[in-house]
């Protein structure tokens, strides 16, 4: 993609619903400093929050509920923009891999 067809998808439009990319690039280093942050944590995570979502910002869980609708709602009366945080299920359980023949 030349340069002239970058400008042409990144519309003013584009870039208000996804931001600039500088914006998008220190989302991605925010999420990434939190996905770090849950995987450090794991041990204390489990044993508060083992079969709950939780909502990660800036490395604090800001909210945790038994379903995401729960979840969203404390997200929602906390006034934290959900794009800004994290969102994770913790548990214990080993994952389920579904595995297919393509």
């Amino acid at each position: 993609m030349d340069e002239g067809e970058s400008d042409a998808i990144l519309t003013p439009e584009v870039l208000r619903l996804i931001g600039t990319p500088e914006e998008m690039a220190r989302e991605m280093e925010r999420l990434r400093r939190d996905l770090d942050w849950i995987e450090v944590e794991r041990d204390k995570l489990l044993a508060e929050y083992d079969g709950r979502w939780i909502a990660v910002n800036d490395g604090v869980v800001r909210a945790s509920a038994e379903d995401l609708a729960g979840l969203f709602e404390l997200v929602d009366t906390q006034g934290l923009p959900r794009q800004d945080v994290t969102v994770r299920y913790i548990t214990s359980d080993e994952p389920i891999l579904i595995l297919a023949d393509c």
